[in-house]
């Protein structure tokens, strides 16, 4: 497992999960930014997944959803903003995200353990949520080519 990790501005929350990876031994590649550019990050982040490189990612911002939208706008992306731990296994499970944003003036540093903890142990669901995946899928594929 290789995540992609990006930020637009370091924080206390970035540092935490460069520690949270680190520590459970997850290997990162690192594409933050400090010129607040959430847009460029976001991009970069979800073209390293859609192009393989990598295998999920996490990217912070202010809010989560400037950079949540940002790596939206990559093929085969489905990044969230999430905020807590029950959100993230449902969001990962139910939607199967490959991309987790957080909100670095929203979350803490105990809920963000709890979040990537969640993000970590929850597979991606098989069945239920798969029509709803092909969906957008071949949404994708009609729009993009």
């Amino acid at each position: 497992m290789k995540i992609a990790l990006g930020t637009d501005q370091k924080s206390v929350l970035y540092d935490e999960v460069v520690k949270y990876l680190s520590k459970n031994e997850i290997e990162y590649e690192d594409f933050h930014n400090d010129n607040n550019n959430w847009c460029d990050v976001g991009i970069k982040v979800g073209e390293s997944i859609s192009k393989q490189f990598c295998n999920e990612g996490i990217l912070l911002c202010s809010t989560g959803t400037g950079v949540a939208i940002a790596a939206n706008k990559v093929k085969d992306i489905r990044a969230v903003s999430c905020c807590n731990s029950k959100m993230t296994k449902m969001a990962k499970y139910w939607n199967h995200a490959n991309v987790l944003c957080i909100g670095i003036q929203f979350v803490n540093i105990s809920d963000l353990n709890e979040i990537l903890d969640s993000w970590f142990s929850t597979p991606y669901g098989n069945g239920e949520a798969g029509y709803a995946i092909d969906t957008l899928h071949d949404y994708e594929l009609s729009i993009r080519g």
